[in-house]
């Protein structure tokens, strides 16, 4: 799979094993976005297949999300409370600000439906989700680590050429919308009365308990894990979250250090303590203008080292957040194992 230049925005990766991971990660992604304030008429879920021949057949996870999906091709009648699902045949000259293309299995390497892939891919203003088949996983995280190996290159000219090690981020107008609407959600909800009848209090005694399991986890990974530089962790619940930026000699840099030294990468290798289940992917940001990196975890929590991203030593350093954004949009804050006691 050759890397080339393209524009638009940054996709998410869910990797789904069985039609039924693929509904419930979508009907998750749906939610989340509804969470954050996103309008139903703002999201559309688009795929190759017909709905009935696609893994969508049966709806969405109604213990997650209890909308039905309104089919855009045969011309449903549109009402309030429902999710558009179209074809991307049938969605083409259309766009939305949301996307997520479904469906993504072996077909994505065919010559002759990669304009149709384009075609699905490009109808997102915003915000794009991609849901693929646990076959490809491989090919993927291929291609994602050619494209790390590219922009890394490109940030290794840059600094070679003006001197400077350091590169910020701009946060995109996307980014900024859901950020703010968070912001005002949250103040929505700080100025509610909550009483005993009040669906909040659910909310709350479940994140009370997340918050004791986190502190019990957090506890036990410091008395059993030393004091050390290069890591940083944070908890959600049960599970520790470690990344540890280990560091690599990349190349001379003359312009910059002496001739006899060398410019460094680090490289983050992360593993999740207390965790067993399917391969999962998570979103490594340093600071909280970057619009983060993948990490690929196996089924023991350990990263595939060969897939961990790579960050400039400088820009570690200077982060003013470091976090983790899981496969359920969970949003973990990591902080210096050195610090931490």
């Amino acid at each position: 799979m050759e890397v080339s230049e393209i524009s638009g925005p940054i996709p998410d990766l869910t990797f789904y094993s069985s039609p039924e991971q693929q509904s419930r990660q979508v009907s998750l992604t749906v939610k989340r976005w509804l969470d954050q304030g996103i309008p139903l008429n703002d999201i559309v879920i688009l795929s190759r297949f017909r709905l009935e021949n696609s893994g969508l057949s049966r709806g969405l996870d109604a213990e997650i999300l209890p909308l039905p999906l309104k089919n855009l091709e045969i011309g449903e009648p549109h009402t309030e409370n429902t999710v558009i699902y179209s074809t991307i045949h049938s969605f083409k000259g259309l766009e939305s600000e949301f996307v997520i293309l479904t469906d993504l299995d072996r077909s994505i390497f065919r010559p002759e439906l990669i304009n149709q892939f384009y075609v699905g891919a490009t109808r997102a203003n915003a915000v794009l989700e991609l849901s693929i088949s646990q076959e490809v996983r491989p090919q993927i995280m291929e291609f994602a680590r050619k494209l790390e190996a590219q922009t890394r290159e490109r940030r290794t000219t840059d600094i070679n050429r003006i001197g400077i090690s350091a590169r910020r981020r701009t946060r995109s107008g996307a980014a900024q919308v859901l950020a703010r609407d968070r912001r005002e959600r949250k103040t929505r909800r700080s100025r509610s009365p909550v009483n005993e009848s009040d669906p909040l209090l659910d909310v709350v005694n479940e994140s009370e308990i997340r918050i004791a399991e986190s502190r019990e986890a957090a506890e036990k990974y410091l008395a059993e894990t030393p004091p050390a530089d290069d890591a940083w962790f944070g908890t959600w619940g049960q599970t520790v979250y470690e990344v540890r930026f280990v560091q690599e000699a990349i190349g001379p840099v003359p312009q910059i250090t002496p001739s006899n030294t060398m410019a460094t990468d680090v490289r983050a290798q992360t593993r999740l303590v207390g965790y067993a289940g399917s391969p999962t992917q998570l979103k490594l940001h340093i600071g909280l203008d970057d619009p983060g990196s993948y990490v690929f975890v196996k089924e023991n929590g350990e990263c595939e080292t060969q897939y961990c991203p790579r960050f400039m030593i400088s820009d570690v350093e200077t982060a003013d957040n470091v976090f983790l954004v899981d496969d359920n949009g969970h949003r973990v804050t990591l902080v210096r194992r050195s610090q931490a006691g």
